[in-house]
């Protein structure tokens, strides 16, 4: 099944009603696909948090402009920022 969520959001604003709807339905063996890491997390820390806790719950992400790294991982994120 598809689902799109979308949130409208400051840099600033913390409060994003439809990415936690978004986190709270997510279950093991789910993929989550996003456009670009920055619609996702405010900043490299946090989007590698919340990366590491969805893959450890079971579910892939992927970042659509981010092709050559398929399936994101903690490992992979952090070399992919390291080379930047």
């Amino acid at each position: 099944m598809l689902n799109i969520y979308s949130d409208k959001f400051t840099g600033k604003t913390t409060n994003r009603p439809a990415l936690n709807k978004l986190l709270n339905q997510l279950r093991n063996g789910d993929e989550l696909v996003v456009v670009k890491l920055d619609r996702l997390a405010r900043n490299a820390k946090e989007g590698l948090e919340l990366i590491d806790e969805l893959n450890n719950r079971g579910i892939t992400v992927s970042i659509k402009n981010m092709v050559f790294l398929p399936r994101l991982t903690r490992q992979s994120l952090k070399r992919c920022f390291w080379h930047l």
